[in-house]
């Protein structure tokens, strides 16, 4: 019986594991930046080197980046390294703030539906996918216009998740 039990978790938890990403698209939780030059080759793409520049997170290089095309809109996937250089995240979005729309937004959590089914989180402005390894959170907030000013901010990231600690 308790071998069942055993092999029925093992199971699940390979079922689970099977709709992880572990990444985003060719990019894998751990790639150097070499790694991911080899596997996206003549589609990624790189700025000259900031000088050890770091994004809002502290995460470095924030200078390579991907191009692809969503629902006939071109954005652009920039890869997020831990401080040991190691991929760690992933964001895409518009290359052009106007395509920040609500239309995108949908066409995205609707990709997102087909892809991995219903979303683990929702609230208002976001949807989140939880896997073992990968956090995939979509978000759209709005901000109503004001003198001709309207703010569309429009975000989907893939993130590692840290394996949980194992108390055996």
């Amino acid at each position: 019986m308790r071998s069942l039990i055993v092999m029925m978790l093992a199971a699940v938890a390979f079922l689970l594991a099977a709709d992880d990403p572990g990444g985003w698209s060719k990019a894998k939780w751990g790639m150097t930046e070499a790694q991911l030059s080899a596997a996206f080759g003549a589609d990624f793409h790189e700025v000259p080197d900031l000088h050890g520049a770091t994004d809002y997170l502290g995460r470095f290089r924030f200078s390579l980046w991907v191009d692809l095309t969503v629902g006939k809109i071109p954005c652009r996937a920039t890869p997020h390294f831990d401080k040991d250089g190691h991929l760690d995240s992933v964001s895409i979005t518009p290359n052009k703030f106007e395509d920040e729309t609500v239309v995108l937004s949908l066409n995205l959590r609707d990709l997102l539906v087909q892809k991995y089914g219903p979303p683990s989180k929702s609230t208002e402005d976001m949807d989140q996918w939880t896997f073992p390894t990968t956090l995939i959170t979509l978000q759209h907030i709005k901000i109503l216009p004001s003198e001709n000013f309207q703010l569309d901010d429009l975000s989907l990231t893939y993130e590692k998740i840290a394996p949980a600690s194992n108390p055996l």
